[in-house]
């Protein structure tokens, strides 16, 4: 049994567990390996556990950005299905923008798009209006970024575009704002 290393916890546990004789041969290496598991593998309800706290400590870091934090929230989406622990779409979506670390403003914005209606699309919604607003944008630590999201004329922007059916409507009361304004003649 030199695989443990002397005064080791596993090697007490070992040799306390079984006579010498008990751990020779190929049965000794099925007591020694039947034993270790049952002390030391994991079990599905540590497994879930581990999940869930991971899952409910998930946030946006530092230089992540929304789409990536979305990827990430679906893979442990996706892992808390394996154990039977599914929240449903409300609380899901609503989940993903409390984790998604927006600014009151910006996270007033991704919820408009958000049908509360239809309970069953929450989630979905929430993701495409998170990747419609804030997509590739970061939370940056520099010190010549004043905002955790887009700059204010594009976001003015998208915002703006979302209200029209068209890209044709939405560039047509472009040029009528710069007309009243005095800017276009």
């Amino acid at each position: 049994m030199s695989y443990f290393p002397e005064g080791s916890e596993v090697r007490r546990h070992v040799f306390d567990s079984f006579e010498t004789d008990q751990m020779t041969g190929s049965a000794g290496w099925k007591n020694v390996i039947g034993l270790l598991k049952s002390h030391y593998k994991k079990d599905e309800s540590s497994s879930a556990f581990e999940t869930w706290k991971e899952f409910r400590n998930l946030s946006r870091k530092a230089d992540q950005t929304v789409d990536d934090y979305i990827m990430l929230y679906e893979k442990y989406k996706v892992k808390m299905m394996r154990f039977n622990m599914d929240l449903g779409d409300r609380i899901h979506g609503l989940n993903l923008l409390c984790g998604a670390n927006l600014s009151d403003g910006d996270l007033k914005i991704a919820m408009r798009e958000i049908d509360y209606l239809k309970p069953n699309k929450i989630y979905a919604d929430a993701k495409k209006s998170l990747k419609k607003y804030f997509g590739k944008s970061a939370i940056t630590n520099s010190p010549s970024s004043q905002s955790n999201t887009l700059p204010i004329a594009t976001m003015k922007s998208k915002i703006e575009q979302s209200y029209f059916s068209s890209i044709e409507e939405y560039e047509s009361f472009v040029a009528w704002k710069q007309y009243r304004r005095g800017e276009k003649k």
